[in-house]
């Protein structure tokens, strides 16, 4: 299991280059989103079994799976909110 520094640190990371990418080619936007998707389903999948979430939790915390929701959203969701906004022509 990642760590909360490691999780977050991959998903700041995939935000950080599919939102550029995106601003570039919305394109990238399908990618984005399939790899959010994934990254939540692994979060669900952690939760399904209770015996191993009460260990992830007992090791980790509590927060453990809202981290991960949350650190997944973000991939899908800054993308979006990137390749929405207007670019400066010069």
């Amino acid at each position: 299991m990642p760590s909360y520094p490691s999780m977050w640190g991959l998903a700041l990371a995939l935000c950080m280059g599919f939102s550029l990418l995106a601003r570039l080619w919305k394109g990238f936007l399908l990618p984005a989103i399939l790899v959010s998707l994934f990254m939540a389903y692994g979060v669900y999948d952690t939760g399904s079994d209770p015996n191993f979430l009460s260990a992830v939790e007992s090791e980790f915390g509590g927060y453990y799976q809202l981290n991960g929701y949350l650190s997944a959203l973000i991939i899908g969701l800054m993308p979006i909110l990137f390749s929405l906004c207007k670019r400066k022509s010069n």
